[in-house]
């Protein structure tokens, strides 16, 4: 059996108790309309498994739980790292893909079906926060402000909007 691990808002620890997870709305904005349920595989490393926390912290300011879950090793998923395109694979097959990488940051595994409250294993709190910030590989670099890069409605995204489109009129570039 495969075992990953969904973080979700700590208000539903009780639904997810008696009735499992279910795929539905993304839980930050820019998603896409992907439903299915994010997770990460769990790996020796504490901080890598719950490497997302941050970002989902970014868009959802409550009390975050991890939900650590078992899938069948045979079940089809996705997994892709942040923001790239999603490869298909059995669940066993996209845990030792991400777990054998140099740098496992960024990825992720999306189930696509219910998962039932017989396959939780267990839910506990997370608590401080783990993970990396705008992107993976973004220590010691600021975040770009670029349209692209930053959505409206970001948390922080008006600043460096503001920041970048100074950057560009003080290069001539307006």
């Amino acid at each position: 059996m495969a075992t990953f691990v969904h973080v979700a808002p700590a208000r539903l620890e009780k639904t997810i108790r008696r009735v499992g997870l279910r795929p539905g709305r993304a839980l930050f904005p820019g998603a896409g309309d992907s439903a299915g349920i994010y997770a990460f595989p769990v790996l020796p490393s504490h901080t890598l498994t719950h490497q997302w926390t941050r970002e989902v912290l970014k868009w959802r300011r409550e009390p975050l739980i991890g939900v650590r879950l078992r899938v069948p090793d045979a079940q089809i998923v996705r997994y892709a790292r942040y923001n790239e395109v999603w490869t298909e694979a059995r669940a066993s097959a996209a845990i030792a893909d991400i777990a054998a990488r140099p740098d496992p940051r960024g990825w992720e595994v999306l189930l696509d079906g219910p998962v039932p409250a017989s396959a939780i294993m267990t839910i506990y709190p997370l608590r401080g926060v783990i993970g990396w910030r705008h992107r993976p590989d973004a220590h010691a670099r600021a975040p770009c402000g670029c349209p692209a890069c930053v959505m409206r409605g970001e948390p922080g995204g008006r600043k460096l909007r503001a920041a970048y489109a100074a950057k560009d009129r003080a290069d001539g570039l307006d």
